[in-house]
Parts: structure tokens; sequence; C-alpha cells
């Protein structure tokens, strides 16, 4: 199952991000593309980049395509990484 995220960040963005995104698993990083886990239980998660969006006509906002794809994830541990994935690039505000 692969989820598609459309998110405001450059890649050094979604690299400083990743240590808390991936909770103690190991993984590997080879440029925007991540892995953990074995072939039969892992994900990947593949960054690409997107045109940068302009709000207002003043402010630029990054944008990355974001494609998390679980290999023999449960539906319960697919909802569980995604929260703390999500919770991992929540930025302030209200």
């Amino acid at each position: 199952m692969t989820v598609i995220k459309d998110m405001a960040l450059t890649l050094e963005d979604f690299h400083r991000g990743l240590g808390s995104a991936m909770d103690g698993l190991d993984f590997a990083v080879n440029g925007g593309v991540v892995r953990a886990g074995t072939e039969t239980h892992g994900i990947t998660i593949a960054y690409t980049p997107l045109p940068t969006r302009v709000l207002g006509g003043l402010l630029q906002v990054p944008r990355g395509e974001v494609a998390i794809t679980f290999q023999g994830y449960s539906e319960d541990e697919r909802s569980a990484f995604l929260e703390r994935f999500d919770r991992s690039y929540q930025r302030g505000g209200g």
C-alpha cells in the first residue's frame, strides 16, 4: 500500500525530520529515497520535489511529494507509523 502526501518541505527538511519519523527503525537514505525493514516487512519513502507554491504573489512555499510504501504492514502498524510521521513534520501554527 502506498500513501502519497503533498508536503511543504525541501529535501533538506525531509532529511531533518527522518530521525523522529522513523522512531528507532534502522533505515538507509539514498538521496530522496529512504528504506527501512525487510522486503517482507518494510517501508520505502520517496521524496520528489514539486514546483514551489506562491501565495499572494509574495510568499514562496517549497513543495515535495512524499510517497510512503508499506510492505507487510497491518492497518494498525500503518496508522501508527503515519501518525508518527505526520507529527514529526508538523510545524507550529494554529
